[in-house]
């Protein structure tokens, strides 16, 4: 994790800002012996770090739920939310999943079921092979 907070707040604190119109802090600090301005981003310091801050709370309020409860509250909690079975468990119990299952009865639609309308062109149009005017009828 510290290498992932470390990697995020070089980045937004090394990118430029993301418009000319955005007012965001850049200190430029002149490296010595040499002529390069390296910029700093400062406000793209304060959102890496609210960033990491909510990772950090999530990872926390997560250790939490796992630590404290049995060890399905926290799926139980996402499905309470309504999230699916098969992404809100992936990464909590490891299953593989190539389609979301349908484990609950799902209730019919209401509008009935009917037949496509049938087709208005004729079944044994001709290939054209002259393609020349008609004359109109």
């Amino acid at each position: 994790m510290k290498w992932l907070f470390v990697f995020l707040v070089g980045c937004y604190t090394l990118m430029p800002p993301e418009s000319p119109v955005m007012r965001d802090l850049v200190l430029h600090w002149r490296v010595p012996n040499a002529e390069w301005l390296l910029p700093f981003n400062v406000t793209g310091l304060e959102r890496a770090a609210l960033m990491c801050l909510q990772i950090l709370t999530l990872l926390l309020a997560s250790a939490l739920v796992r630590l404290t409860g049995s060890g399905d509250d926290l799926v139980q909690g996402l499905r309470v939310l309504r999230v699916p079975r098969c992404s809100s468990t992936r990464s909590i119990t490891r299953w593989r999943c190539s389609a979301a299952p349908l484990e609950e009865p799902v209730t019919p639609t209401p509008e009935p079921v009917t037949r496509p309308p049938p087709s208005k062109s004729p079944n044994n149009a001709p290939p054209v092979t002259r393609p020349e005017p008609q004359p109109v009828k």
